[in-house]
């Protein structure tokens, strides 16, 4: 009876206990945040990290998608950053806060990186070259220069002259902002003024701009950074404040660095150096190499009775402008101005405003033949290559075509056609002509100062070290649609000789990038191995090895360009 009695009351008791448990509230997991997460077009890589970005970036997914965020808690908000990359496209950045549950929605439509702009019936508009997608940027007032539209170099901000300043407006906030006060700082200074900047032209870290400043007594040559905060709050509406510049106040206002005095024009900016060309006023051209601070370093190189200066896209090769013993001459030299070699003699016509395609395998240019009565002039179109194989494409119907009725406004983004203007400075007619020549096509009535954007990746890269450095500023800058343009999809672990022997995600690429950067600078270049590439993707043939174990290189020679795949590991 005992034994009994003790079994049934440790039944009861065990049933009590259950009954106990199944009252008790199960615990629940913490309820992460979400981000819901779309964009126009679909497709973009979706990073998340710590607010400061870098390498601590994550890749999350594909748009349209819910990305969970397990670290958020309910204490206190904590600040992430947000990054889309859609190769073609601009990146879009943000930084958000989120606490434990919190559902945020994100929708984005992000700008194609290839982009026209121009002014059309006193509006400046800037429209998608693919899509046709246009938007009107801001209205042109009465104190707009109309000498020219300036494009950063990664496509996002847009600079030009108006009321004697220097404005860029951020085409993906569609934010405008002047950055230069001149005149105040004349005014402090006890200069004698009015001044008038003109003709900006951005430099290649996207950080600063060149221009020219008119005054009464001098033309000045000047530089003034451009100072960026990070892009947290993108996007924004129009009309607010915008914090990618200092504030729109005279001491906050970045104060121009004096490059120089007596200079007539600006030619060009370097693509992957801090030189810039340009014209005194007794026609000599000048390349000038400024320093991290703005300042002109050393004495320039100067090329007398010559002009109107362009790069390669890629920074190896540099066309000018010159007049030697009457004749008229386009001279081609490497990056630095060094070893100037004819490429096109035209005699009494004088050839003015060469242009490079964007592949760096064509020059057009304009050939004024203003010297000879009744003899119309001409935009020629000339393959680096075989310069005997010069042709026109275009040629004026009377004599009088001038720079002031026409311009060369540059390639087409396929390159297959060349882009002019023909009439008034303020409303002329824009046309193409294909690069093999043919009948004018109209692309656009009445549209003043089209230029397009240069933020795709277009150059032909010849030389390791260009494509180096702009990979590099890409990384710097956190531009991942950049990065994605420039590298490939998918990582691979190869050997020594070459064999791939193990691909990695796609998401290890960024670091991987940061490591190959960082460890190879000039030296690393300069000591590059290469062997031939074993694996089965046709487009490569060989492997570059950057200074040692854990880096390397393809060379893609079906079309010229570089492309970082990853690691090599020794054997």
């Amino acid at each position: 009876m005992r034994l009994i009695t003790w079994v049934w009351l440790s039944l009861a008791l065990t049933g009590l206990s259950a009954l106990a448990q199944d009252e008790e509230p199960a615990r629940q997991a913490p309820d992460e945040a979400q981000l819901v997460i779309t964009t126009e077009p679909p497709g973009a890589t979706i990073y998340v990290g710590s607010e400061g970005g870098g390498t601590g970036m994550h890749l999350k997914g594909i748009s349209p998608a819910t990305v969970p965020i397990h670290s958020a808690i309910g204490e206190a908000a904590h600040r992430y950053r947000v990054t889309l990359a859609l190769p073609g496209h601009d990146s879009y950045s943000r930084v958000v806060e989120l606490l434990e549950g919190d559902v945020l929605n994100i929708d984005v439509t992000l700008d194609p990186r290839d982009k026209v702009a121009y002014v059309l019936e006193d509006t400046l508009y800037v429209e998608g070259v693919a899509d046709g997608t246009r938007r009107a940027l801001t209205t042109i007032t009465s104190e707009f220069s109309w000498d020219r539209l300036s494009w950063s170099p990664d496509g996002r901000f847009l600079a030009y002259a108006e009321g004697g300043e220097i404005v860029v407006i951020d085409i993906a906030r569609n934010r405008r902002r002047r950055i230069t006060d001149l005149n105040a700082i004349a005014l402090n200074m006890g200069l004698e003024g009015p001044f008038v900047c003109a003709s900006p032209v951005w430099g290649h870290d996207g950080r600063h701009i060149v221009f020219v400043a008119y005054g009464p007594q001098d033309t000045q040559l000047l530089a003034v950074p451009v100072r960026k905060t990070p892009d947290e709050d993108l996007p924004g509406g129009p009309g607010a404040d915008l914090p990618g510049f200092a504030a729109d106040a005279g001491d906050d206002l970045a104060v121009p660095m004096l490059i120089g005095n007596h200079y007539a024009s600006i030619s060009a900016a370097h693509p992957t150096e801090r030189i810039i060309a340009a014209e005194d006023e007794v026609s000599r051209l000048l390349l000038i190499r400024l320093g991290a601070d703005l300042l002109p370093l050393l004495d320039p190189p100067i090329i007398p009775a010559s002009g109107q200066a362009s790069w390669s896209p890629d920074g190896s090769r540099l066309v000018f402008s010159s007049v030697q013993q009457g004749s008229s001459v386009l001279y081609l030299a490497d990056g630095l101005g060094n070893a100037p070699a004819p490429l096109i003699v035209t005699g009494e016509a004088r050839a003015r405003r060469p242009i490079w395609s964007y592949d760096g395998e064509r020059i057009a240019f304009i050939l004024q033949n203003s010297s000879a009565p009744g003899t119309p002039d001409e935009i020629h179109v000339v393959p680096v290559a075989e310069p005997s194989l010069d042709q026109v494409i275009y040629r004026g119907r009377s004599s009088g075509f001038h720079e002031d009725a026409v311009s060369l406004l540059g390639f087409t983004p396929d390159g297959e056609r060349i882009v002019l203007s023909l009439g008034p400075r303020r409303s002329p007619s824009v046309y193409t002509v294909p690069v093999t020549g043919g009948e004018p096509e109209l692309l656009m009535e009445g549209a003043a100062l089209l230029t397009y954007s240069g933020g795709d990746d277009r150059a032909l890269y010849r030389s390791l070290s260009c494509f180096l450095s702009d990979l590099g500023r890409a990384l710097e800058g956190g531009d991942l649609g950049r990065m994605g343009d420039l590298c490939l999809p998918v990582l691979e672990r190869v050997t020594t000789d070459g064999v791939m022997i193990q691909e990695q995600w796609e998401g290890e690429r960024a670091a991987a990038l940061s490591d190959i950067l960082r460890a190879a600078g000039p030296s690393g270049v300069e000591r590059a191995t290469s062997v031939p590439y074993a694996g089965e993707d046709g487009r490569f043939e060989m492997v570059y090895i950057l200074g040692g174990a854990g880096r390397k290189l393809f060379l893609s020679r079906s079309d010229g360009r570089w492309y970082v795949a990853g690691y090599h590991m020794a054997q």
